[in-house]
């Protein structure tokens, strides 16, 4: 796929409780429009510069060689773990989310240590 430049306004920034950022940009209508549509749900690089993107910027966000070694593509096996657990909570309709995650920690481990060879 092609390197895409836009130009566009910084229109909000938010904190989510996974401790990354949602930004969100706004931009006059394009011709990239069906392009865009589908990097829905998609790991991408970015590049944000207050002035023009230069060739040489643009060379770099093309590349991918910016100074990200390895760029987690998933979450971690533990992280998937805990959100599944949250979520759980959520549903189940648990006030105190982090005592429900414990708990079901500790029946996990109990679980497993039961299975080991003593």
């Amino acid at each position: 796929m092609k390197t895409i430049i836009l130009k566009g306004e910084v229109e909000s920034i938010a904190s989510r409780k996974d401790k990354t950022l949602k930004i969100v940009f706004g931009t006059q209508e394009l011709k990239e429009g069906a392009e865009l549509f589908a990097l829905q749900n998609k790991l991408v690089s970015l590049g944000i510069n207050v002035l023009d993107i230069s060739d040489t910027d643009i060379e770099l966000i093309a590349s991918n060689k910016f100074g990200v070694e390895d760029v987690p593509n998933k979450k971690s096996a533990s992280k998937r773990l805990r959100d599944v657990i949250y979520v759980l909570g959520q549903q189940l309709g648990e006030s105190d989310s982090e005592a429900f995650y414990q708990r079901k920690m500790e029946q996990i481990i109990s679980f497993y240590k039961s299975k080991l060879e003593p």
